[in-house]
Parts: structure tokens; C-alpha cells; sequence
């Protein structure tokens, strides 16, 4: 697996990689129930989020009372493709099931990769209790890689949703009129464009290398220099 072998393993290892595995279909004709699967799977990985979040909340309180003990655990997500869906729902859920907390960061970097999802999904016009409200509140930076090579979110965004763009495949819809902790980078400058496009970003070393950066949180400014 390459981002274990990249990431996640050796001296230089980001800590420790959890795999969420959900039914999909993966192909191209099966996208409508792929996307049913997928909005099926968030209930869950939001389980296990909204546990993540009481585990991390109760070792701040602990960090509180010991400050020789502090808890310096980070959460970090990769998520490729309708993976997105997954935990755009996941993420809604969650925080609605959170109240909305204000207090902590329950995940620190959200790298969407390739992200099968609307392109306006972050725009501030949205309503205040849309999807893309929610997974703001609870990340502390959004990261979208995307690139117009993508023919697999082309052949997505032609199958249905009236016009709207797929997020991994033209970026966000609205630059300037998105959440402050949101951006995107194009990464066709990156990729080779000579094997799977829309999985190139988690097997090549320029889009793995950026990827990292963004886990450590390398500031917005300085990434893909």
C-alpha cells in the first residue's frame, strides 16, 4: 500500500495509518448505488469520529490538571474519490451529533483527493447547517488535490447532478467566497497523466510529497512551491 509505504512507515513516519473501508461498487456504470453506499456508510465512520472526538476531549481535560502530560495527538483523513461522500456525510453527522462543538479541532488536515462531491460544497452562501458548514467546523484545515485530467469525475459529473462541477476535477467553485480553513491545489503539474489519473495523486512521489506537507501543516502559501 503506497501511502503506507510512503507516509506512514520509517523514520519519518506521520504515526500510525487506520484504513475505513466502505461497500463500493467501484465502477463507473454502478455510481448511483455507489453514492447510496456511500451516503449508507457515513452513520458509521461517524460513530467512531464522534468517539475520537470524547477520547480527545476527555485528554485535554487530563492535560488540564497534569500540564506535564499534555496531549498532543492529531487526527489527519485522506479521502479519494466518492471516499469524500463518505466522510462528508460522516463529518455532518457528527457534528450535528456534537452539537456543533466549538472547543476542539476533531480533525486536524482533510486531504480530499479526486473528491466525487459538489464543487460548491464550501461556499459560504450555502445554509448555515449545510454539509460543508459542518465539516469546516470540525476540521481544522480542508485540503482539496484536483485536476481537469480527471476522466473518471468527467464521466461522474455526466451522469447526473444538472451542472454541478465535481470538486476533484475543477476545484472549488468559488475561491473567494469560501470557509477561511478551505483551499484547493491543482496538482496536473504533478501527476504524469500517463496511468490512472484519478488515483495518480496517492501513487506518485511530487502529489505524495505535497500530501505529507499538508498533514504536517505546512502553511497554505508555501505548498506546491
Amino acid at each position: 500500500m503506497t501511502l503506507k509505504s510512503k507516509l506512514y512507515s520509517g523514520p519519518g513516519s506521520l504515526g500510525a495509518l487506520v484504513l475505513f473501508s466502505w461497500p463500493s461498487n467501484d465502477a463507473v456504470y454502478g455510481y448511483l448505488p455507489d453514492r447510496e453506499d456511500a451516503r449508507a456508510s457515513g452513520p458509521e465512520l461517524a460513530k467512531m469520529l464522534v468517539s475520537l472526538h470524547n477520547v480527545l476531549l476527555t485528554n485535554q481535560h487530563l492535560a488540564l490538571k497534569d500540564k506535564a502530560k499534555p496531549c498532543k495527538a492529531k487526527i489527519s483523513i485522506i479521502a479519494h474519490s466518492m471516499g469524500n461522500y463518505v466522510i462528508q456525510k460522516a463529518l455532518a453527522i457528527a457534528s450535528r451529533q456534537l452539537n456543533n462543538p466549538q472547543l476542539i479541532t476533531l480533525v486536524h488536515q482533510l486531504v480530499m483527493v479526486a473528491a466525487d462531491v459538489d464543487n460548491d460544497i464550501f461556499q459560504k452562501h450555502q445554509p448555515a447547517e449545510s454539509d460543508g458548514s459542518l465539516m469546516a467546523n470540525l476540521c481544522y484545515r480542508i485540503t482539496a488535490l484536483y485536476t481537469g485530467k480527471d476522466q473518471v469525475l468527467g464521466a461522474s459529473a455526466g451522469l447526473k447532478h444538472f451542472g454541478t462541477r465535481r470538486l476533484g476535477r475543477s476545484g472549488l467553485a468559488g475561491r473567494a467566497d469560501v470557509y477561511d480553513n478551505v483551499c484547493d491545489i491543482d496538482i496536473s503539474d504533478i501527476i504524469t497523466g500517463e496511468k490512472d489519473t484519478h488515483s495518480e495523486a496517492l501513487d506518485e512521489e511530487e502529489p505524495l510529497a505535497l500530501i505529507r506537507d499538508i498533514l504536517r501543516g505546512v502553511d497554505r502559501s508555501l505548498l506546491n512551491q
